[in-house]
């Protein structure tokens, strides 16, 4: 009987420990999740002063320019795109949604509606894109861009 009693505490007692090991387990991989996403920030926090040298590979609707183009932003909330379709320019603002993804939401002058870029960062600088046009305009674009 006193075999049983001693086996019986071990086990509860490993029990325990067991389980005492196993509370905060969700916070530990929490913060190496952190340190990972820290490892790999790629995301600016700010576009102004920078610009996309891009490469488009699917377009459609309101993107109907083939070919690349270099989309410079300028200090403060401006953009000048630059395509074989000619120049535009108008207002734009960025955030940064992850530590790899931003989103830009472009208005151009003269132009009813948007463009909202969702940009990926395989990289610090570059990635992939997908932009939709919306409001007054209708379409796709996504492509590959470098980011200086």
């Amino acid at each position: 009987m006193k075999q049983i009693i001693k086996q019986l505490t071990i086990i509860i007692t490993g029990g325990a420990m067991a389980l005492s090991f196993g509370c905060g387990i969700d916070d530990l991989i929490d913060d190496v999740k952190d340190e990972i996403e820290d490892e790999v920030a790629f995301a600016p926090t700010s576009l102004s002063g920078k610009t996309i040298h891009g490469s488009r590979t699917q377009n459609a609707g309101f993107f109907d320019t083939p070919g690349s183009f270099t989309l410079s932003f300028i200090n403060g909330n401006s953009f000048v795109l630059v395509d074989t379709g000619g120049t535009d320019q108008g207002t734009y603002t960025y955030t940064k949604t992850s530590s790899i993804t931003g989103t830009v939401v472009l208005t151009e002058t003269g132009v009813d509606g948007t463009i909202n870029v969702v940009a990926t960062f395989t990289s610090a600088t570059g990635g992939t894109y997908i932009s939709t046009a919306s409001g007054g305009i209708t379409g796709t674009e996504a492509g590959t861009f470098t980011l200086n």
